[in-house]
């Protein structure tokens, strides 16, 4: 099966968006950047956010002199957060033509590409989307996948079993469920 590459981005227009800002709150109110648990990009690790695209982000906002607050939080939680509240920002997301109006990109994290995962010893030859169709797949509520996955005719409780995390989605696939 031929997979559609994305990208893994960073958004935010970071010149931009620091002038707009520390001129609305003269640097009083802290900016709050919501993440999930992806790793190695962010995770948790001795209480603190860390990875690959936290560090990055972190960097970014120093050197832009923007005070913040970083929250890990599943998926739909951020994602709803920053559509509902001024000041605040998501990343890593994957950049897809439906997302793009949306917000305001800075920089690529990663190159990825959507695929299907399954255990090794599964007997899985997947050619189409339409192969899939079968079986039930685990995907993260109102993450890429579970958009472009619904867009194409599957249907939750039938097809798709949403989850909060992408630590259940490996849970249940290494208990084999």
């Amino acid at each position: 099966m031929r997979a559609n590459r994305y990208y893994l981005l960073l958004f935010i227009g970071l010149s931009y968006f620091s002038n707009v800002y520390a001129q609305e709150n003269q640097g009083s109110q802290k900016l709050d950047v919501y993440t999930e648990s992806l790793p190695p990009y962010q995770m948790l690790s001795n209480e603190q956010i860390v990875g690959i695209a936290t560090t990055r982000v972190e960097a970014l906002l120093t050197e832009a002199g923007l005070p913040y607050q970083l929250h890990l939080v599943p998926w739909a939680r951020a994602y709803s957060a920053v559509n509902q509240q001024s000041h605040s920002l998501i990343y890593s997301m994957l950049h897809s033509a439906e997302r793009e109006q949306q917000f305001q990109w800075l920089a690529v994290v990663a190159k990825v590409k959507n695929c299907f995962v399954s255990l090794a010893d599964s007997d899985l030859a997947l050619t189409s989307i339409a192969d899939i169709a079968p079986y039930v797949t685990g995907v993260i509520r109102n993450g890429y996948a579970h958009s472009f996955l619904l867009e194409h005719g599957f249907v939750e409780n039938k097809h798709l079993f949403v989850l909060a995390t992408t630590e259940e989605q490996l849970h249940l696939l290494l208990a084999k469920k």
